[in-house]
C-alpha cells in the first residue's frame, strides 16, 4: 500500500509539472535587482522612492511587463479604443494594458472589466511572466495554476520573494520576479535578457556597466548652475566624482558631466591636462587629435573639433587645458589663461639653452618642473627669479605664458589611514594626483592606495595642494614606495677611476626580471660599485642612461605568503612587480613566489628597498 501511495503522489507531481525545465542564473541580491530594473526603465526612481512595500496595481504591472518586452519602445502615447469598460482610452496605462492583454500576459474578467487599480497577486504575476518566457497552457498538465506555481519554484523565479501565491505583490516582489525572469531561459532555451539585447557578466547577471554605458547621456562641461542641464533634480540624484560618491556641491567648473536618467545618477570626471599645444592632427580642417605637453590625445565631439579647426579660437603654440572624458578623450578645451589653470610641481633640473619662447635664438636660463600629473615641463623663469632643484612651485598661465611661483608650505607628517583617506588632519581626495620622485630625476605616478598605512616623515611630502573642502588633491612625494626606481641583479662591475688622467667610466651587467642581461656603460663618472654583486636599486634617466646604483637590504626568510615575507623580527610587503629567481651555481632562473614558498625545500633571501614602504623587490631561492 505504501508503494502504491508513493507512486500515486509521484504521478500527481509529474502531472503538475512543466514539460521543459530551463536553467536559471546565479542568485542575485534585491539591491542589484532594483538597480537593474531602474536602469532599464521597468520601474522608475519615483515609484520606488515612495516605498518598495506598496502594493502594485494591475495597470502598473501591465506597464512593467511591456517595459521588459520587445514592445518597450513601441508603445503609443494614447490608445484609440478602450478594451474594457473600466479603462478609459485617455488613460496613460491604456496602451500598456492593450499590449499585455493582446499578448496573453494578462486578461480581464468575464464581466468585461480589467480592474486596473486592483492589486495584482503573485499568482497573476507568475502566470504573466511564464507567458513572457514563451510558454502556453499546453506546456502544463493537470491543474494549470499548480503546475505554473511549481514551475515558478523549481526554476527559482522566487529568489528574494517570500509571498504565497494568492498574496498581493509589492514593488519589491515585482522587481525581484521580473529580474529573475530576465535571467531565466525561455522555452526556446535562450536567456530572456539576451533576447532584449542586454549582455550578461561572468556570473550570469545582467552587466550593469554595459547597461549604464548604453543609456548614458552627455557629456557637458560644468559651469555656474550646471545642474539645470539635468532632466531631474540633482538633490534627488547620486553623484559620483571620479568613481567616488560625493555631494552635488563638490562639482566644480570645468568638470565633465554625464548622467543616467533612469537611475538619476550623475557621473563626473575631473581629469585635466595643461601644456603647450604643439600639433593638431591630421590638420586644422578635420582635426581628430592634439599633441599637448608631448602626448597625443584623441578628440571627441563636434564642439571641441570646431574649437581646434581653422574656424575655432584655439591655435597651435598656445597653452591650453584639455578636459578629458570617461574614456580619456578630449571633450573640452580652452586657453589655460582663461580657465584660471594652476599646476603644482617641483623643480628637478636647471640649465641654459635656446629660448623656446623668444622669436630669435636667445640663450636663457630654464628649469624643468615635474608636475603632479607626471609631466615634465620646461619653463623659462622671469629675469631675477632663481630656483633650486627640489623647490616646490606652482605654474600659472597669463598672457599665454607659464609663470612660476614659489610655494611655501607647512610640513606634512603622520600616518596615512588604512584606506588612504586622511593624512595630518587633511582628507585625501578620491581623485588625488600623486607623483613620487628621486634626486636623480626618476619619477612614478602612484595610486593613493600605495600610501595606505604608511608613516609619512619629515621631508617625504615635497608639495601638496588643498581644495575648498580641505582635501589633498595633488601631492609630490619622495622616498615612500621606491616605485620610481628600477631593480635588478648586478652580476659584474668594471670601473676605471683615474684621478691623474681624469678618466672615469664603468661597465655594469644587470640581470633583469625576464632572465636577460642588460649592459650599461657610463662615461665621465662611475657608480662606485667595483667588486660588488647582488640585487640593486637603479636610477635610469629618460635617455636610458644608468645614473646611480645601490645594493638592497636583505633578510633571510622564515615565513612567506603571497603578499609578504618576514623573519623573526619583521615582515616586508612584496612589491607588485617583485622579481623571483632560483639560483643554481652562478645561474639565475626566473620563477614566482608561489613556486618557492616551501621553506622545507628552499632557503629564501629577500631584498627590500630603503623607502618608507620597505617593499621586497627581489627574492633569491636556493634548493636546500
Amino acid at each position: 500500500m505504501k508503494r502504491f501511495i508513493t507512486c500515486i503522489m509521484a504521478l500527481v507531481l509529474l502531472l503538475c509539472s512543466v514539460r521543459v525545465t530551463p536553467a536559471q542564473a546565479a542568485v542575485t541580491d534585491s539591491g542589484t535587482a532594483l538597480k537593474t530594473m531602474q536602469t532599464i526603465g521597468v520601474v522608475t526612481a519615483e515609484q520606488t522612492a515612495a516605498g518598495l512595500q506598496r502594493n502594485v496595481s494591475r495597470q502598473q504591472f501591465a506597464k512593467m511587463l511591456v517595459k521588459m518586452s520587445g514592445y518597450k519602445d513601441k508603445v503609443a502615447s494614447q490608445s484609440k479604443t478602450s478594451m474594457y469598460s473600466d479603462v478609459k482610452k485617455s488613460s496613460s496605462f491604456a496602451p500598456y494594458i492593450k499590449i499585455a492583454v493582446d499578448n496573453g500576459w494578462m486578461k480581464g474578467n468575464l464581466s468585461g472589466k480589467f480592474r486596473p487599480k486592483k492589486a495584482v497577486t503573485l499568482q497573476e504575476g507568475v502566470n504573466a511572466v511564464i507567458v513572457l518566457l514563451g510558454y502556453t497552457d499546453a506546456d502544463f498538465n493537470g491543474s494549470k495554476s499548480s503546475a505554473k506555481w511549481n514551475f515558478y519554484q523549481t526554476e527559482k523565479l522566487n529568489q528574494n520573494i517570500s509571498k504565497e501565491r494568492n498574496q498581493k505583490m509589492t514593488y519589491n516582489d515585482a522587481v525581484n520576479l521580473l529580474y529573475n525572469v530576465m535571467l531565466a531561459k525561455g522555452k526556446d532555451g535562450v536567456v530572456y535578457a539576451t533576447k532584449l539585447g542586454y549582455t550578461l557578466d561572468s556570473d550570469g547577471n545582467i552587466d550593469q556597466l554595459a547597461l549604464i554605458a548604453k543609456d548614458l547621456k552627455g557629456p557637458f562641461i560644468a559651469s555656474g548652475n550646471w545642474s539645470s542641464k539635468l532632466p531631474f533634480a540633482v538633490n534627488d540624484a547620486a553623484v559620483y566624482i571620479n568613481g567616488k560618491w560625493k555631494a552635488p556641491s563638490e562639482v566644480c567648473d570645468y568638470d565633465v558631466v554625464y548622467y543616467h536618467e533612469q537611475t538619476k545618477t550623475v557621473y563626473v570626471f575631473r581629469n585635466k591636462v595643461t601644456g603647450k599645444l604643439t600639433a593638431v592632427t591630421p590638420n586644422i580642417i578635420e582635426p581628430s587629435a592634439v599633441v599637448v605637453a608631448g602626448k597625443t590625445y584623441s578628440l571627441s565631439g563636434q564642439e571641441v573639433r570646431y574649437a581646434l579647426s581653422s574656424m575655432g579660437n584655439v591655435e597651435e603654440g598656445e597653452y591650453v587645458t584639455l578636459l578629458l572624458g570617461k574614456d580619456g578623450t578630449v571633450v573640452g578645451i580652452g586657453k589655460a589663461s582663461e580657465m584660471n589653470t594652476t599646476v603644482g610641481g617641483i623643480i628637478i633640473k636647471g640649465g641654459k639653452g635656446i629660448s623656446e619662447e623668444a622669436e630669435d635664438a636667445t640663450i636663457v636660463s630654464y628649469v624643468e618642473v615635474l608636475d603632479t600629473m607626471g609631466t615634465v615641463r620646461r619653463i623659462e623663469p622671469d629675469k631675477g627669479q632663481y630656483y633650486y632643484v627640489g623647490q616646490p612651485v606652482e605654474i600659472d598661465y597669463t598672457n599665454n605664458k607659464p609663470t612660476l611661483r614659489k610655494v611655501s608650505q607647512k610640513v606634512l607628517t603622520g600616518t596615512v589611514d588604512s584606506k588612504a583617506t586622511t593624512l595630518a588632519g587633511y582628507g585625501i581626495s578620491s581623485f588625488v594626483h600623486i607623483v613620487e620622485y628621486s634626486d636623480n630625476g626618476n619619477y612614478a605616478i602612484l595610486d593613493k592606495s600605495r600610501l595606505a598605512g604608511k608613516n609619512i616623515g619629515y621631508g617625504n611630502v615635497k608639495y601638496y595642494h588643498l581644495n575648498a573642502q580641505n582635501e589633498i588633491t595633488d601631492m609630490i612625494v619622495k622616498d615612500i614606495t621606491g616605485d620610481e626606481f628600477s631593480y635588478g641583479i648586478l652580476k659584474y662591475a668594471d670601473e676605471v677611476n683615474d684621478e691623474e688622467s681624469g678618466m672615469r667610466y664603468g661597465t655594469y651587467e644587470i640581470l633583469m626580471k625576464d632572465g636577460s642581461v642588460t649592459t650599461y656603460s657610463t662615461n665621465g663618472y662611475v657608480l662606485n660599485m667595483q667588486g660588488s654583486t647582488g640585487p640593486v636599486q637603479m636610477s635610469i634617466n629618460e635617455k636610458g642612461n644608468l645614473v646611480s646604483m645601490r645594493l638592497l637590504n636583505s633578510i633571510e626568510a622564515t615565513s612567506v605568503t603571497d603578499v609578504q615575507i618576514g623573519n623573526q623580527t619583521a615582515s616586508y610587503p612584496l612589491a607588485e612587480d617583485v622579481q623571483v629567481f632560483v639560483k643554481s651555481g652562478s645561474e639565475y632562473y626566473p620563477t614566482t613566489v608561489s613556486k618557492v614558498k616551501n621553506l622545507d625545500k628552499f632557503t629564501l633571501t629577500a631584498y627590500y628597498d630603503n623607502s618608507v614602504s620597505g617593499s621586497i623587490r627581489i627574492v633569491i631561492a636556493k634548493t636546500r
